[in-house]
């Protein structure tokens, strides 16, 4: 018996298709961190970074 390739795609595709949404929000959360690290790093003002050793 032959099983139709039509019946089985809606079940891996929906797998698929979740896998993608977890990662994304995976990918969004370590996006919004970076974001707000460089933030932080931008609004540190240049006086109070010290400059090259002396020598």
């Amino acid at each position: 018996m032959r099983i139709a390739p039509a019946r089985l795609a809606p079940g891996p595709a929906g797998l698929l298709a979740a896998t993608a949404a977890v990662a994304g929000q995976r990918e969004d959360t370590r996006a919004n961190d970076a974001v707000r690290v460089v933030r932080q790093i931008q609004s540190i003002p240049e006086s109070s970074i010290p400059g090259p050793p002396a020598g």
